[in-house]
Protein backbone atom coordinates (compact mmCIF):
# COMPACT_ATOMS: atom_id res chain seq x y z
CA UNK A 1 0.00 0.00 0.00
CA UNK A 2 0.56 3.64 -0.36
CA UNK A 3 0.51 4.22 3.17
CA UNK A 4 4.09 5.10 3.71
CA UNK A 5 4.66 8.77 3.97
CA UNK A 6 8.15 9.54 2.56
CA UNK A 7 10.42 11.90 4.85
CA UNK A 8 9.72 15.32 4.93
CA UNK A 9 6.38 14.75 3.02
CA UNK A 10 2.81 16.00 4.59
CA UNK A 11 -0.33 13.61 4.34
CA UNK A 12 -2.16 13.99 1.41
CA UNK A 13 -5.45 16.40 0.61
CA UNK A 14 -8.55 14.65 0.62
CA UNK A 15 -9.81 16.77 -2.23
CA UNK A 16 -6.95 14.77 -4.11
CA UNK A 17 -8.87 11.31 -3.20
CA UNK A 18 -12.12 12.35 -3.24
CA UNK A 19 -13.42 11.71 -0.25
CA UNK A 20 -13.76 15.66 1.28
CA UNK A 21 -16.45 16.05 4.07
CA UNK A 22 -19.36 18.08 3.07
CA UNK A 23 -19.62 20.09 6.27
CA UNK A 24 -16.19 21.16 6.36
CA UNK A 25 -16.19 22.93 2.87
CA UNK A 26 -19.17 25.52 4.05
CA UNK A 27 -17.19 28.56 3.08
CA UNK A 28 -17.23 27.60 -0.65
CA UNK A 29 -20.54 26.75 -1.21
CA UNK A 30 -21.59 29.85 -3.90
CA UNK A 31 -18.01 28.99 -5.75
CA UNK A 32 -18.52 27.31 -9.20
CA UNK A 33 -15.35 24.49 -8.31
CA UNK A 34 -17.55 23.27 -5.39
CA UNK A 35 -19.98 22.00 -7.23
CA UNK A 36 -17.40 19.93 -9.98
CA UNK A 37 -17.41 16.61 -9.44
CA UNK A 38 -19.60 17.67 -6.18
CA UNK A 39 -21.83 14.12 -6.17
CA UNK A 40 -18.13 12.25 -6.52
CA UNK A 41 -16.55 14.21 -3.77
CA UNK A 42 -19.30 13.57 -1.33
CA UNK A 43 -21.17 10.19 -2.15
CA UNK A 44 -20.12 8.95 1.55
CA UNK A 45 -21.96 11.76 2.94
CA UNK A 46 -24.66 11.53 0.82
CA UNK A 47 -25.62 7.80 1.27
CA UNK A 48 -25.12 8.52 5.06
CA UNK A 49 -27.38 11.36 4.87
CA UNK A 50 -30.17 8.83 3.33
CA UNK A 51 -29.29 5.81 5.72
CA UNK A 52 -29.37 8.30 8.37
CA UNK A 53 -32.91 9.36 7.15
CA UNK A 54 -34.28 5.90 6.80
CA UNK A 55 -33.22 4.70 9.86
CA UNK A 56 -35.42 7.63 11.40
CA UNK A 57 -38.64 6.40 9.44
CA UNK A 58 -38.02 2.95 10.68
CA UNK A 59 -38.40 4.54 14.20
CA UNK A 60 -41.32 6.76 13.24
CA UNK A 61 -42.91 3.12 11.95
CA UNK A 62 -41.75 1.12 14.90
CA UNK A 63 -43.51 3.87 17.11
CA UNK A 64 -46.82 3.97 14.99
CA UNK A 65 -46.99 0.05 15.61
CA UNK A 66 -46.56 0.36 19.10
CA UNK A 67 -49.33 2.54 19.52
CA UNK A 68 -51.57 0.75 17.32
CA UNK A 69 -51.44 -1.93 19.98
Amino acid sequence: MDDQLKEGEGKPLAGEHEKELLLLDVNTYLSKSRWINFFKRHKEDIIGFFIAWGFVGFLVFIAWLIIQF
